[in-house]
């Protein structure tokens, strides 16, 4: 007896999905109030791209309340505060994705005021060192949704409804008479 694929291929596909999902929340530790006073710390303290980076991975999964108000501080005081340094962002950028994402996020989701937005818009927009477009693209796209340029129009309201259409007109006779059949 031969089993039936597709629904061996529906099995698999189904444990590999739950197991896609399951697999962060094991993998996420808890954040401890240890953690949560060392993180701060460790985000207070940084002031270039890789210690950014080694405090996200250190204590990303503190990313929250406090902590995480210190770290859209502390992105905002490199993006910003330290432009000409953005090239630093790269390697990490490019080859880290959660950490890229992160980052992203932390732009269009509304953690940041609208003026810490707009100065990273212009910055993107209109001093991006030439090595850096690919860079300066995505920053530039974060901010452009943050700002709500980069959402799809709203739809537009249904038209009210309508007064029934008149009749149509009844169709005029033929002005010569039908050849009779043969």
């Amino acid at each position: 007896m031969r089993p039936d694929v597709p629904a061996w291929r529906r099995s698999a596909a189904l444990l590999a999905l739950c197991l896609a999902f399951a697999a962060p929340a094991i993998a996420q530790k808890p954040c401890s109030k240890s953690d949560a006073a060392a993180a701060e710390k460790a985000i207070d303290r940084v002031l270039a791209w890789p210690a950014m980076h080694k405090a996200w991975k250190d204590y990303g999964h503190c990313d929250t309340g406090p902590v995480a108000d210190l770290f859209t501080e502390a992105l905002l005081r490199l993006v910003v505060g330290n432009w000409p340094k953005i090239a630093e962002l790269e390697p990490t950028f490019n080859n880290d994705v959660p950490y890229r994402e992160w980052i992203l996020a932390r732009i269009t989701g509304g953690a940041m005021a609208k003026g810490d937005v707009d100065d990273i818009h212009d910055l993107s927009q209109n001093s991006c060192p030439k090595s850096q477009k690919r860079l300066c693209d995505a920053l530039h796209e974060a901010s452009e949704k943050a700002q709500g340029k980069g959402a799809p129009p709203p739809p537009k309201p249904a038209a009210p409804a309508s007064a029934p259409a008149a009749p149509a007109a009844p169709a005029q006779a033929p002005s010569t008479p039908p050849k009779p059949a043969s």
